[in-house]
């Protein structure tokens, strides 16, 4: 998968991120990190429009035995607000969830495939896990214009 595959994939996924109206995950999303509020320090970053998303955990940190939800979070000002939130059981995206006017669109998962999705909204599978940066760069792209070595998405 190309940098330009996961990059369109996150701006898919964040997109809705400029709606006003923001709301919580379902509530049949459990396990780890799933009831978050806000963005552990150790959280991957991506950029959106020169705008910092974080995500919490990295996609390096979901393995066959995790269980739980990577979340997506945009910084207003001095709050952080939940852009989306995967679903994974035993390493596998079962189910993400994505703010938008409507107060958010479910996307359910079974074997890489989006379960009736009628829309055409739900993001391919493969971009459902956001690979993201390391925190810190960030600043050094936006400050470079260049991806240093250490800034590799995972």
């Amino acid at each position: 998968m190309t940098l330009f595959t996961v990059k369109a994939g996150v701006l898919l996924i964040a997109s809705v991120v400029m709606s006003s109206a923001f709301a919580n995950a379902p509530a049949d999303f459990s396990g780890t990190s799933c009831k978050l509020e806000a963005p552990p320090s150790d959280s991957g970053e991506e950029a959106m429009h020169s705008n910092k998303l974080l995500i919490y955990p990295r996609a390096s940190q979901i393995n066959r035995s995790f269980t739980g939800c990577q979340s997506m979070w945009y910084q207003d000002t001095d709050k952080w607000l939940l852009v989306s939130k995967t679903h994974v059981v035993k390493g596998e995206a079962v189910a993400i969830w994505s703010a938008d006017r409507s107060g958010g669109v479910v996307c359910r998962y079974e074997k890489g495939k989006a379960l009736g999705d009628k829309t055409g909204k739900c993001p391919d599978y493969r971009l459902v896990i956001a690979k993201s940066l390391p925190l810190g760069c960030f600043a050094k792209i936006k400050a470079s214009g260049q991806f240093p070595k250490e800034c590799d998405y995972d």
